[in-house]
C-alpha cells in the first residue's frame, strides 16, 4: 500500500475509526501513582527546576506508598 493519504484512503479511516470509537473504551489512569504520573504530564520545561524535582519526588514517593 502507498503511504499517500488519497482522500478516499482518508475517509475510509475515518469512517473505520468512527465504527470501533475507542475513545469510548478509553479509561485513563486509575491508580493514585498513575494520576501523579499524569499530572507531571502538564510540564513542558523546566524539569531542572527546583519546583519540578520537588514534584518528581513527591509522585516517586506516592509509587512507593501504592506499592504496599
Amino acid at each position: 500500500m502507498s503511504t499517500e493519504w488519497t482522500p478516499e484512503r482518508r475517509a475510509k479511516r475515518a469512517a473505520d475509526i468512527r465504527q470501533v470509537a475507542p475513545w469510548t473504551r478509553s479509561t485513563g489512569p486509575t491508580s493514585s501513582g498513575g494520576k501523579a504520573i499524569c499530572a507531571c504530564n502538564a510540564l513542558k520545561h523546566g524539569m531542572r527546576s527546583r519546583e519540578a524535582q520537588v514534584l518528581k519526588q513527591a509522585v516517586a514517593a506516592l509509587i512507593v506508598g501504592a506499592g504496599k
